[in-house]
């Protein structure tokens, strides 16, 4: 399948794997790619310093691209390709237990393991249950359910809204969105989640991730000016206004959340 130019990574010379987008010359990146370039300076366009963001519309296009099984052949897109390598009959799997060398497909990896790991197993099940629960939604673009059982859409600025009224004081109109602005906490909680974000990020006001720099303040690592030199973060100084606030509501609305 030829390439698109658009949605290929530089670094590697494929097609972008998490895309992000960066904030310079708007040239896509895979996320892994983007966060091993050591340089302070964008590979593509030289500007500095090299910052980039999530771009929700190039997932949804690249996820929806055809591609080959690499093991079977079969037609499937980049989006389902990682669910089809999971019951691909072809694909073989390395046992990742230490100091075993078996492969195998799918079935003789599960008799393996049930004959020779059965234990390994069931324990590392339960830690990966514990550490990481069920998100609330397969389709991380798709209107869903948040936990208050409210349905809730990516607004303007890539954060879900349910448009229910907001916990406590706000510094908008008093409702989760529906468009843009600050959400409430049950839609924070889905932001999170489908954004699968590491403890300790959360998403702004703007739809920006963020997290505490060693000041202990939030930073989202944005330009604050167009024409200042002046940034938010990303570890000291003073933050944007969308992270000042999510500062906070970090310690009323979303308290707890993701820590």
């Amino acid at each position: 399948m030829e390439k698109d130019p658009f949605l290929t990574c530089p670094i590697c010379i494929d097609i972008a794997t998490e895309a992000v987008e960066s904030n310079c010359c708007g040239v896509i990146y895979c996320l892994k790619c983007a966060r091993d370039i050591l340089s302070e300076s964008c590979p593509n366009c030289r500007g500095s310093p090299f910052k980039w963001r999530e771009t929700l519309i190039a997932r949804r296009m690249i996820n929806s691209l055809p591609r080959l099984c690499p093991h079977c052949e079969e037609k499937t897109t980049f989006g389902e390709l990682k669910n089809h390598n999971l019951k691909c009959p072809k694909a073989v799997r390395k046992c990742s237990i230490k100091n075993c060398d078996f492969s195998g497909m799918n079935d003789e990896f599960l008799a393996h393991v049930s004959s020779n790991h059965h234990k390994e197993f069931l324990e590392r099940f339960d830690q990966d249950i514990q550490s990481n629960p069920k998100p609330n939604t397969a389709d991380p673009i798709a209107p869903t359910k948040n936990s208050k059982g409210s349905e809730a859409k990516l607004g303007s600025t890539g954060k879900f809204y349910c448009g229910g009224q907001l916990e406590g004081s706000c510094c908008c109109n008093g409702y989760c969105g529906p468009t843009n602005g600050c959400n409430c906490r049950a839609c924070m909680l889905l932001d999170v989640q489908t954004r699968k974000l590491e403890k300790g990020y959360w998403v702004n006001k703007d739809g920006a991730t963020c997290r505490r720099g060693t000041s202990g303040k939030v930073y989202c690592g944005r330009k604050k000016a167009m024409h200042q030199n002046a940034y938010c973060g990303p570890n000291q100084g003073d933050g944007c206004s969308a992270c000042r606030t999510l500062e906070q509501q970090l310690v009323s609305r979303y308290y707890g959340i993701n820590e």
